[in-house]
């Protein structure tokens, strides 16, 4: 599970640079593209931390104000850090910042940026564990920069069910690992996935966001690898109601009945490692796992990049992208 972050920053290539670089650290960044709309980010995400310039905190009029009585009530839990450098007009003196900043990076500075952070989770070594509850309200919050939302409502039913039907799953178990340290599975219909994901995902650190991530890996497997079934044809069938049942159609056909998607599973000391390989004509995956944030994605394409990154430690395609291996630290 990765910590979230909230970043304000009104540089759009500074802004981006620094999305991706904190991802790449293992962070979830959430930018925030309206300064006066930060407070309510935060009393609505709860984040773990928000990287600010001072400037565009305080852009709006009372932005800083409802700022300071957040902190003053003590109901202001995420650490701030203050980014200056030569991207951004420094709008305080350093000794005169809000009282709720906690640290300061220059923006240009990696290794300051990353040493701040360092110590703002120094006492907090374990990442934050969200419900789904709360990941919904986060999905509903984000927005893409031309104003979009981010989680549509076929997204936001794909994401609701997913964690409906995985923690079902978690608390009664199809198949179980036990002390298993390796095993290979393979896998043809959707209820099979979802029983070899939830196996996997109770032993994971965190089962409901394992079984998340999983499942959606080995459906998007079944779906687009095996079956043939494009981005745009599932999101008409998922309006239609008839997903389900044109996936048993296909299942059926003389071309796909000896199709399956290979699942193994290694633990580790302290990682687990899974392989889902399908024996569909792959994709390009660059396009789903550049950024969370593009806007040109489609909706279910965004569902791709946003469930691994948040179930998942690392992720790595390989080969025509019929392959992905996933990384989860124990």
């Amino acid at each position: 599970m990765l910590r979230t972050i909230l970043l304000v920053l009104e540089d759009t290539a500074a802004r981006e640079r620094l999305n991706k670089l904190i991802t790449e650290w293992g962070y979830f960044v959430i930018p925030v593209f309206v300064p006066g709309e930060l407070p309510t980010f935060i009393e609505k995400c709860n984040p773990d931390a928000v990287l600010a310039n001072g400037f565009l905190v305080n852009k709006e009029p009372d932005c800083l104000a409802r700022l300071t009585r957040l902190w003053e009530r003590q109901n202001l839990k995420a650490d701030f850090i203050y980014l200056e450098g030569h991207q951004c007009a420094p709008a305080y003196p350093p000794n005169n910042l809000p009282p709720f900043f906690t640290g300061r990076a220059f923006i240009d500075d990696d290794k300051s940026l990353l040493r701040a952070l360092s110590e703002v989770f120094s006492l907090a070594p374990l990442p934050k564990r969200r419900t789904g509850a709360e990941l919904t309200q986060i999905f509903r919050m984000l927005q893409t920069p031309d104003g979009e939302n981010f989680l549509d409502f076929d997204l936001e039913q794909d994401v609701t069910e997913g964690l409906e039907r995985v923690g079902k799953l978690i608390e009664n178990p199809t198949d179980r690992l036990n002390e298993q340290d390796q095993a290979e599975f393979k896998v043809q219909t959707l209820s099979e996935a979802e029983n070899v994901a939830s196996a996997i995902a109770n032993v994971c650190p965190d089962p409901v966001m394992a079984g998340l991530g999983l499942r959606e890996l080995m459906i998007n497997a079944i779906e687009h690898g095996n079956l043939g079934i494009s981005h745009a044809e599932k999101a008409q069938l998922v309006r239609e109601a008839t997903w389900e049942q044109e996936i048993k159609r296909r299942l059926g056909l003389a071309e796909n009945r000896e199709k399956y998607v290979q699942v193994e599973f290694e633990r580790r000391n302290d990682r687990i490692i899974v392989e889902i390989r399908d024996q569909g004509k792959g994709f390009d995956w660059r396009i789903y796992m550049d950024s969370v944030m593009n806007p040109s994605l489609k909706p279910h394409g965004r569902g791709i990049s946003i469930a691994t990154l948040i179930a998942f430690d690392s992720v790595e395609y390989k080969g025509r992208g019929n392959e992905v291996q996933v990384m989860i630290k124990c």
